[in-house]
């Protein structure tokens, strides 16, 4: 089995050896860099007693149940560092990065196969390169001019988005680590941020999101090589996921610091591990990374062994003390079993690390519609798991951070077989701005922020359509116009109370707007219908003036006409009609006469007669004329024929009566009459 050890100092040579191990680690740091940008400051690690199980921890997930692995516990598996080969390969040779000085700058295009994936411009000085699995990417830089430079860090998920990282820091340059776990899922930043102490980030190189963060001061016994770092061991548990971080360092002469933390678990329930040492010890996970091993050397002939759960911390049994000075411990299918110089001693605790996964539901979002309201009202929180609930449904419980300002139930549950379920969140009138956070809880806490607002100040306004006045054109004096609509709209945020609504000079007004005491309601419409009746002729001009409670008022829109002074005119086409020469006994075709009606009153017209000299010679046909009233610009006709009863020249006239000054108009009427050749009239 291989472990670790770390032997807090005795004597020289048991230092010498725990810092050749921190050395030897130290060939993985890369190009130096600080992050004190990207975090808050983090406290120093605290000597812990090992972990309680957490209420919040997770379900059991794939390296907790269904692995068959067994064997020696092996040590930490030290990341990887950011890599391509010779040729620009990714590890697995899915990628190509093929870099290009420009200038000041290099640029890196990242195909697949043939295809283009991704293009970067950095300056002369970065680094990059590929996680173990090909698929995250990173690139590194300075920054500035010394002593002010910063260093500079992307990270992006090809998966994802080849044009947003999903993490960067920009952070003052100092000795740094910058490394991927074994199989790619986490990326690993540790600085020296100032002499003697290290802060660092875990950082999930899927999604971005900062597993873990902590900050340490180390010791550097005298005469000894110093890591940059700090950390004298340090590593990822050996199953696939990742899953757990180990580290430590050296706090004094005599003592270390021991840390392993769960990734999968929030920063405030991750640590399962921490613990101060003044014996020798080594430490190193099970085959499928679910328990972590912990020899300690308790005194010249006597070795204890413990196994603690890396999920949760907990140490399932209290161990084990062996006589002898070197213990292992290794996983058989049932059981963890300590051994003394290679022989099985006795089983620590069981291995139920082969057991059938449960897969017990998180919550992985909590939503609200909306998002933003004003205090009084209630929103909609809908709660989703990450898979369908179990037999009896899943908890999740409900926190509101100002219940003063909205309140939420204790809890809510999911029914069996569903993924959500939503929930009624209360909120009191408020005087000024408020952001509550609602928090639901199950396994893992979701937040999402309510804006909760003031009523708006009161608006009262009245829009007016057309709001730049009505036209009726010309209208006869004497009579009225045509109604012409007027749209009223409450467009403020309060009910208004319209007190009059009024016009002036030749116009005048209904409406079906309501008046006070009756409110005009926020939204509504009304309408007042405006008339115009000339009191004299010429341009004639008014106005609609609304008086309201609104801000504005009172408000008014001009009106405008044009009177005009009644008259009636008549024209008749052709003035006179001549049908030249005419055989005895012979008729013409219909001759047209049109009468216009041209003023601005009705044309009456009473009689169309024949007069003259020889009426009996002529015929009116047609007649669409006689007792026909005209509206103005409309028009009539009738016919005129010519039938000679005598040889020689014969005269009438054809008089149309009518209402109109001038009246009668008349049409004057001529043609000649001749004997037909052999004197035979028909």
């Amino acid at each position: 089995m291989r472990t670790t050890t770390i032997r807090p100092r005795r004597r020289a040579a048991r230092l010498s050896a725990l810092v050749g191990t921190a050395l030897s680690l130290a060939a993985l740091a890369l190009a130096a860099c600080a992050d004190r940008s990207s975090t808050a400051p983090l406290p120093a690690e605290r000597a812990l007693q090992p972990s309680a199980p957490s209420a919040q921890r997770g379900a059991l997930s794939g390296i907790d149940c269904g692995c068959s692995k067994t064997g020696p516990y092996v040590a930490p598996k030290a990341g990887k560092a950011i890599a391509v080969d010779s040729t620009g390969a990714s590890p697995n040779g899915v990628y190509k990065v093929t870099a290009t000085p420009i200038g000041t700058t290099i640029n890196l295009r990242i195909t697949k196969g043939t295809t283009d994936i991704a293009q970067y411009t950095v300056p002369l000085n970065a680094k990059w390169g590929f996680s173990p699995d090909d698929q995250r990417f990173v690139y590194h830089y300075t920054l500035g001019t010394a002593p002010s430079t910063t260093q500079n860090i992307f990270l992006y998920n090809l998966a994802k988005s080849v044009s947003t990282p999903v993490w960067q820091t920009a952070v003052a340059t100092a000795p740094s680590r910058i490394v991927f776990s074994p199989n790619g899922r986490y990326l690993l930043h540790a600085l020296t941020s100032s002499a003697n102490y290290t802060t660092f980030s875990v950082v999930d190189a899927l999604s971005g999101v900062v597993r873990y963060q902590s900050a340490f001061a180390f010791t550097v016994p005298a005469g000894t090589a110093k890591d940059t770092v700090g950390m004298a061991t340090w590593g990822f548990s050996p199953d696939a996921q990742d899953r757990t971080f180990a580290w430590a360092f050296i706090t004094g002469s005599n003592s270390a610091q021991w840390n392993a933390v769960n990734l999968t678990e929030p920063q405030s329930s991750a640590l399962v591990f921490s613990e101060a040492s003044v014996t020798p010890g080594t430490w190193s996970f099970s085959p499928c990374g679910d328990m972590l091993g912990v020899v300690r050397q308790t005194s010249a002939s006597f070795v204890s062994v413990r196994v603690i759960q890396t999920r949760d911390g907990v140490e399932p049994h209290t161990g084990a003390t062996y006589n002898g000075t070197t213990a292992t411990v290794r996983t058989s299918t049932t059981d963890h079993i300590g051994q003394v110089n290679g022989v099985d001693q006795s089983a620590i605790t069981a291995n139920t690390a082969s057991g059938p996964c449960i897969v017990v539901p998180q919550l992985s979002a909590l939503t609200l519609t909306p998002t933003s309201l004003q205090g009084g009202a209630d929103c909609t929180g809908k709660v989703t798991l990450t898979s369908a609930a179990p037999s009896g449904g899943t908890v999740v419980t409900l926190k509101s951070s100002n219940t003063a300002v909205a309140t939420v139930p204790a809890s809510i549950t999911v029914p069996m077989g569903s993924t959500t379920a939503s929930f009624t969140i209360h909120t009191n009138a408020v005087s000024t701005a408020n952001t509550v956070t609602i928090t639901g809880t199950a396994t893992v806490a979701k937040s999402a922020a309510l804006a909760v607002n003031p009523p708006p100040p009161a608006v009262r306004a009245i829009s007016i359509n057309p709001s730049t006045g009505l036209g009726f054109g010309d209208q006869l004096l004497g009579t009225t116009s045509g109604a012409k609509p007027v749209t009223l709209t409450n467009s403020g945020n309060t009910a208004l109370a319209i007190s009059d609504i009024s016009t002036s000079a030749d116009f005048g007004k209904s409406t079906d707007c309501p008046l006070a005491p009756t409110p005009f309601a926020v939204g509504a419409t009304c309408t007042a219908y405006v008339t115009f009746s000339p009191s004299a002729a010429g341009a004639r001009s008014g106005t609609l003036v609304v008086t309201s409670d609104a801000t504005a008022s009172p408000q008014s829109i001009p009106l405008s006409g044009n009177g005009i002074t009644p008259f009636v005119s008549a024209s008749v086409v052709p003035g006179s009609i001549g049908f030249g020469t005419l055989y005895l006994g012979t008729t013409t075709s219909g001759r047209i006469v049109k009468v216009t009606s041209n003023g601005n009153m009705p044309l009456v017209i009473t009689a169309v007669t024949l007069g003259g000299t020889n009426p009996w010679d002529f015929g009116v046909w047609d007649d669409g004329c006689s007792g026909a009233t005209l509206a103005p610009n409309t028009s009539c006709t009738f016919a005129v024929t010519f039938e000679p009863l005598a040889a020689g020249t014969r005269t009438a006239t054809v008089t149309i009566a009518h209402n109109a000054p001038g009246s009668p108009s008349s049409v004057a009427l001529s043609g000649a009459g001749v004997k037909p050749p052999g004197g035979y009239i028909p």
